[in-house]
């Protein structure tokens, strides 16, 4: 009876284990195109009017105007005068908007790895004992230098930042992603990283 009474509670939490992320997933989806639909309304009357087109249709070809918007001013901020334009507006203007900022580094984080300062995974050893720190290169400047966070777990938005050389650091050679989901998970995976990390201290 204990064993069938196991089987079942095990088949429920696994069943619930599969369905309630693709529940949740759905669920955040729905809410994001009915915000999205709330958000470019202006812009969809317009294209009822222009087209005829029937209120689904119109929404899809808002969302796909907005889309190459987007690519052509992500274009534009990768030349020098856009960059220039860009960095100009939202130093006089967009930092001083509450809340701009946090949105922009939690975004900033959706962009690819290259783009990233925390694309660069390390092991950082101290002086004090044996122990390596979980950590990611965000500024390289000379002399064997390197800035490093060494981000807490398992909520990697905080840490420390420290100053340190090669000698005291050696680099993963994982992507940042597969880094910080052994941060959030506490040092699960960790043994993957130790297998992928360049042996010889400071060697890159």
């Amino acid at each position: 009876m204990i064993k069938i009474k196991h089987f079942i509670t095990t088949a429920i939490i696994g069943g619930l284990v599969v369905i309630l992320p693709i529940a949740i997933l759905l669920k955040l989806f729905i809410w994001l195109f009915q915000w999205v639909t709330q958000l470019i309304a202006p812009v969809t009357g317009l294209v009822i009017a222009a087209t005829q087109a029937n209120d689904v249709l119109a929404q899809l070809l808002s969302i796909a105007l907005i889309l190459t918007s987007c690519f052509f001013l992500g274009v534009l901020v990768k030349t020098s005068w856009g960059k220039w334009a860009y960095e100009s507006i939202e130093y006089w203007f967009l930092t001083r908007l509450p809340g701009y900022k946090m949105l922009k580094d939690l975004f900033t984080k959706l962009q690819p790895q290259s783009e990233q300062k925390f694309s660069k995974p390390v092991l950082v050893h101290f002086d004090q004992g044996e122990q390596e720190f979980l950590g990611f290169v965000t500024e390289e400047y000379g002399d064997d230098r390197f800035a490093v966070f060494i981000p807490t777990s398992p909520s990697p938005m905080n840490g420390f930042v420290v100053q340190t050389d090669a000698s005291k650091i050696r680099f993963v050679n994982v992507s940042a992603e597969s880094m910080m989901k052994t941060v959030i998970a506490c040092g699960v995976g960790s043994a993957d990283l130790i297998e992928k990390t360049e042996g010889a201290v400071g060697k890159k």
